[in-house]
């Protein structure tokens, strides 16, 4: 009595990546293992044992009555399987105490061919066989134990022939004469060969575009403050995730929580993307990806905007660990614990975060039109990688250019004496005009 009842099933981690849709076995599956399962009978057992006839199949045959009884007799406390032989019952009448196939409990095999045998303690004030019967996926075997009537004994019940079997029966008295009327109690029987098959926990790896349309749970730590609000103009319509930086260098806000069967980062898609609208160019954003089982397994890396307003950011996580499932994604807006620089604090703004091959829609190109110094017009353009730049300094010059990167890049015109100038840009899709006096 008061036992500890083993599970049937270890939990273990493998390492295989499958695919990006359907990733594999991780640290959230299980596999197969030898564990004793020992039916403790009391309150906390979750052997899915079975007396009576009201549980998941009828447990009782040729008129045996089973029951869970409180009151053991032989000083023994706790909780016991109390059989009872009412008079006209058939010589082999019996119980059904457990089937691991039935829906109370985990697919599992009682018998291993290194432990196949089980040990029962068993009450009887008279002398006779006790036998046990192991059947289902094994061949059907039956095992008798001579039991000296003297009160709890340790029966061992054992035949190296058989192994598997998912179902084992008890048959108090066997054949014994004078058996009617008696009572005969079960108590820890333990198999210690039990063994549940693999249990393969798929893991997978969806395309997630995360734009802010719905409602997502946020969770705000080191003094930061979220909302979910109208994006600024330049990025995509509608709605975007707004967090104001906190307090500690090291404040942030989780996005996402995934089901801890979906992983955020796979084979081939290592790299998250997304629009982030900061306060001034230098401001560092932190990406973590992370367990929401376990916080040490995480994978985490800074990304920094080259101006105020909108970029396209992206994150590389390569050094992530494939074995592992990262279903918990948090931002960091202006994170500056360790690091170099000063810190830019403020409003962010996130949009369209891409994770395992999702796309982060382009931003639209940006141009801005200053006078930087005597006599010079600058215009500065961004997200406008390849698109044609036509700078039109209105009766002064026109010039053309292709622009080579997506990051921002200035361009500068001369222009003869200081005056006010009317200056026409357009880049892609992307026109201003503006008129600019020089300094």
């Amino acid at each position: 009595m008061n036992l500890v009842l083993k599970k049937l099933a270890a939990l273990t981690s493998a390492t295989a990546l499958l695919s990006a849709g359907l990733v594999g076995i991780t640290a959230s599956a299980a596999n197969a293992a030898s564990a004793p399962l020992t039916i403790t009978f009391e309150d906390n057992d979750t052997s899915g044992f079975v007396l009576g006839n009201a549980g998941e199949y009828v447990a009782d045959f040729e008129g045996n009555s089973s029951s869970l009884e409180s009151s053991l007799p032989g000083g023994r406390s706790g909780k016991g399987a109390k059989l009872e032989i009412p008079a006209g019952a058939m010589p082999w009448s019996g119980t059904t105490f457990l089937k691991t196939t039935s829906t109370a409990t985990q697919d599992g095999t009682l018998f291993s061919g290194v432990f196949p045998y089980a040990n029962i303690d068993v009450y009887s004030t008279v002398a006779g066989d006790m036998m046990l019967k192991m059947e289902g996926g094994c061949t059907a075997t039956e095992i008798k134990v001579r039991h000296g009537g003297t009160g709890w004994e340790t029966l061992h019940f054992e035949n190296g022939a058989v192994t598997g079997c998912t179902t084992a029966s008890f048959f108090p008295l066997f054949f014994e004469a004078g058996r009617d009327g008696n009572v005969v109690y079960l108590d820890n029987a333990s198999f210690p060969g039990a063994e549940t098959p693999d249990v393969v926990v798929p893991v997978t790896a969806p395309s997630t575009l995360i734009d802010f349309a719905s409602a997502n749970a946020l969770t705000n730590f080191g003094g930061t403050a979220s909302e979910i609000v109208a994006a600024p103009a330049g990025a995509s319509a509608g709605d975007a995730l707004k967090v104001t930086s906190g307090s500690e260098c090291w404040g942030g806000t989780t996005i996402q929580d995934q089901a801890t069967t979906v992983t955020l980062l796979s084979a081939g898609h290592t790299t998250v993307t997304a629009n982030v609208h900061v306060p001034a160019a230098g401001a560092r954003v932190r990406l973590k990806l992370e367990s929401s089982l376990d916080n040490t397994i995480l994978v985490e890396t800074d990304a920094i905007a080259s101006a105020a307003g909108w970029n396209r950011l992206s994150w590389n996580l390569s050094n992530y660990n494939a074995a592992n499932v990262y279903n918990r994604a948090s931002v960091f807006p202006g994170f500056s614990c360790g690091v170099d620089g000063a810190r830019v604090t403020g409003d962010y703004y996130f949009d369209d975060i891409a994770f395992n091959g999702a796309v982060t829609p382009k931003l639209a190109p940006t141009a801005k039109i200053t006078s930087p110094s005597k006599k010079v017009i600058a215009v500065t353009v961004a997200n406008a990688k390849g698109k044609t730049l036509v700078i039109s300094v209105v009766g002064v010059r026109k010039a053309t250019y292709v622009v080579p990167v997506a990051a921002t890049k200035t361009y500068k015109i001369s222009v003869p004496e200081s005056g006010t100038y009317r200056v026409s840009v357009t880049v892609g899709a992307t026109s201003v005009v503006k008129r600019v006096t020089t300094k």
